[in-house]
């Protein structure tokens, strides 16, 4: 798999211009300011920047609205290496800290464009703000790879790709997951969580991390990574259409909010499987010790079928 470069989202964009880097709510709303004061003075960018107009106007730091920004001579602290397939950060077993109210915490997982992959605590207490993020190790520059997880003695114990600073695909996730063992990390006992960063209502729980990487991978991987069904059928149909013998033997991977498919083209029509219908069968045949029962899958959808004369 080759990496993707995966940007700061725009809703979070004015933190990283921002000198103090304050929280999104923050840094958003002092953007909007700033638009207006160069409208209300008629004004353009090139008069005063956003970064200048807040370094005239509001340079006072303020408690609970910054994110930290890891100084660059001090973000190999943060690296995080293997060892008998443990994750290590300063020589000691990565585990999730907790905070004043003993409540354990995520750790906020990045793989840098140098291939190195980074651990930060997230730590919040009642009433205060998160002051470090996603962002904080590549302040706020590009990464391969965000996740959030939790750890217990240098194993994960979970790993979701919930990230709002970078909002990960698919792609990424699985990029960050399969690199992340080729480092040689164990995931034995490490439970997945897809499209976390969504919200609630649509996250997937893979409770074999092992099983999902070996189903997703392995099953040829032409990737095409979609949000919406509307969008991927169309283009599907008309991939097919153009150049059916082109595309016979090759799987592409769909995802909607409720599932995940799978897509063979089969007899010039497209055939959706179900990912989660096939890796439930994948741990009801596995005689592996650490397997157990998959979440319920969704109702497998019907076959979807077009007419490509």
């Amino acid at each position: 798999m080759n990496p993707i470069l995966l940007h700061m989202t725009e809703d979070n964009s004015a933190e990283l211009y921002d000198p103090l880097h304050r929280h999104r709510d923050y840094s958003n709303f002092l953007y909007s300011s700033w638009i207006s004061w160069l409208q209300d003075n008629l004004c353009d960018s090139d008069d005063l920047s956003f970064k200048d107009w807040i370094n005239k106007f509001h340079n006072k730091a303020e408690k609970n609205k910054q994110v930290d920004y890891i100084p660059a001579e001090q973000v190999h602290f943060y690296q995080v290496t293997f060892e008998n397939g443990l994750a290590k950060k300063n020589q000691s077993l990565l585990e999730s800290a907790r905070n004043m109210k003993r409540l354990i915490q995520p750790i906020a997982l990045v793989i840098m464009p140098n291939d190195a992959l980074y651990a930060v605590d997230m730590i919040t207490s009642a009433g205060t703000k998160l002051r470090v993020h996603h962002s904080s190790v590549p302040n706020g520059g590009a990464v391969y790879f965000a996740a959030e997880a939790f750890a217990v003695t240098g194993n994960f114990t979970r790993i979701s790709d919930k990230s709002g600073h970078y909002t990960p695909n698919l792609y990424t996730f699985v990029y960050g997951l399969t690199k992340m063992q080729e480092m040689g990390a164990n995931f034995d006992r490490t439970q997945i969580e897809v499209d976390a960063w969504k919200g609630e209502y649509c996250i997937r729980n893979y409770s074999n991390a092992i099983m999902f990487l070996k189903l997703y991978v392995t099953e040829g991987f032409d990737h095409a990574d979609f949000s919406s069904s509307v969008d991927n059928l169309d283009f599907l149909e008309n991939l097919v259409s153009n150049s059916p013998d082109a595309y016979l033997n090759k799987i592409y991977f769909v995802k909607d909010r409720n599932d995940l498919f799978s897509v063979t083209i089969k007899d010039g029509a497209l055939e959706f499987t179900s990912f989660y219908d096939k890796y439930k069968m994948l741990q009801e045949t596995s005689t592996a010790e650490h397997v157990v029962q998959a979440e319920e899958p969704q109702p497998l959808r019907k076959k979807i079928r077009f007419n490509l004369d």
